[in-house]
């Protein structure tokens, strides 16, 4: 689909030859992506999926959108979830004094530090893996289909691809990134 505004500042989809007003008010928040389209106002979050929209949540103002999923914390109920493949997967619940401070995401991955256990977690496929204990000053980036990342409690720089963790490098490197279904990265030696 295509989301525009029109010359009245309406929110409009253009899907299979049809077009369709999905808000009249001033939402400044929206994008059309490879599988799903989101927008939301006031909080509140919409999904649209096959030229359907649905709402996903109404209390949050912190989200990210990718291609086939969405990250989202609920202000008022305290809880990080994901929507993915037309399901709400809640990812940790009871938040209440526990925030998460972040959480990352690919195409199809979330990678977020647990607030309450300090662990490194992905959400990936539907299923969520507790990578290791994780330490504050580490570092981790999400692309698709992978989570490259540094603990700073043994230096190691790793990646998890497609449900497996691999050493990379002993020492962390100088900087990487990540991209679908690939890790860049200059090693410590500026290689």
């Amino acid at each position: 689909c295509i989301l525009y505004k029109d010359s009245r500042n309406r929110l409009k989809m253009y899907y299979k030859g049809k077009v369709s007003e999905l808000a009249v008010n001033e939402i400044t928040d929206f994008v059309a992506l490879d599988y799903l389209a989101v927008y939301s106002y006031a909080g509140i979050i919409y999904i649209v999926e096959n030229g359907r929209v649905k709402t996903i949540n109404t209390h949050s103002l912190n989200y990210i959108a990718e291609d086939s999923l969405v990250a989202f914390y609920d202000d008022v109920q305290s809880y990080l979830a994901a929507y993915y493949h037309g399901r709400i997967y809640y990812l940790e619940d009871g938040l209440v004094d526990y925030k998460p401070s972040s959480f990352r995401c690919g195409d199809n991955i979330i990678a977020y530090v647990s607030a309450r256990t300090s662990d490194l977690m992905v959400f990936y496929q539907g299923g969520t893996y507790k990578l290791e204990p994780f330490v504050s000053e580490g570092s981790y980036k999400a692309g698709k289909d992978v989570v490259a990342y540094m603990n700073a409690a043994d230096q190691k720089f790793k990646v998890f691809y497609r449900g497996e963790t691999f050493v990379i490098e002993d020492f962390p490197p100088l900087s990487y990134k990540a991209g679908d279904g690939i890790v860049a990265y200059v090693d410590n030696t500026g290689r």
